[in-house]
């Protein structure tokens, strides 16, 4: 079995941050959008915190299923885990003249065979996870508390045959929208009335999410008005920290104040002069 998040997570940023930043979007949605504020909860103020559940990690060695070479460049007969192979992942796509995601990740310049074998040779993308120093999370769990009570959950996974695709749940009292990477669904519970909405896919990845951001950047830039980007820095900041506690909770098995988190680290930076 290979992945791309290779090796142990402690030279990196964890996989949450990199992979799945919308844990952090979640909160930012919450505070802007839903007005959360601190509530009394048992008679005390309460602060908006994070929980991760453990993670398992299926690539550790006692979970090889075949023998496999630490670093195998040639085809490779697969069990249950034919289907990650690296072969598979990146040579077959390249040969057959596909020259972008994944291959174009690996390799400087224009994706070829030789380029690309040569990657999987000498490069980190060529060894076997079972075999490499890899902890990364292949699969995790986050819990999130508001302020005001309500909670938010978050569910990262590899092993699905949606690769790169998300998938939304919101519930409130009086409706809910459910939605993914080509159309959400707004229900209206007082109305008993259901709609669904299919935005126009501009291209690029991310259902069409990454073009329109870029755009949206752009004219921001051009016309200098940061309201055109629906978001701030600050909120951008926050919204970051909350994955970085998340990531505090995985690592520590605890419950992290987001408020807490976020103080510490203000402190621990300003200790350093940054």
């Amino acid at each position: 079995m290979f992945k791309n998040l290779q090796l142990d997570a402690s030279d990196r940023s964890p996989s949450a941050i990199s992979t799945c930043s919308a844990i952090g979007s979640l909160l930012q949605f919450q505070r802007k959008y839903l007005r959360s504020a601190p509530c009394s909860i048992s008679g005390k103020k309460q602060s908006p915190r994070v929980l991760e559940m453990p993670n398992a990690v299926w690539t550790a060695p006692s979970r090889r299923s075949v023998h496999i070479a630490p670093r195998n460049v040639r085809p490779v007969l697969f069990l249950l885990t034919r289907n990650s192979s690296f072969t598979l992942v990146y040579l077959d796509p390249v040969s057959h003249g596909n020259a972008g995601w994944p291959v174009e990740t690996i390799v400087d310049g224009l994706p070829d065979i030789e380029n690309v074998t040569d990657a999987l040779k000498n490069g980190p993308y060529g060894l076997c996870v079972y075999e490499s120093a890899n902890d990364v999370c292949d699969n995790q769990v986050v819990n999130i508390e508001f302020s005001n009570g309500s909670t938010a959950s978050f569910t990262m996974v590899a092993f699905t045959s949606a690769i790169c695709e998300r998938q939304t749940r919101l519930h409130f009292s009086h409706g809910e929208i459910i939605g993914d990477m080509s159309k959400f669904t707004v229900t209206d519970f007082r109305k008993r009335s259901t709609k669904t909405h299919r935005p126009v896919n501009e291209g690029g990845g991310h259902g069409g999410g990454d073009t329109g951001l870029i755009r949206s950047f752009v004219e921001a830039v051009r016309s200098k008005q940061q309201d055109i980007l629906g978001t701030n820095i600050d909120e951008v900041l926050k919204s970051h920290l909350t994955v970085f506690a998340a990531e505090q909770s995985r690592r520590e098995g605890r419950v992290v104040d987001c408020i807490a988190f976020e103080k510490e680290a203000r402190e621990e930076k300003t200790a350093e002069g940054i």
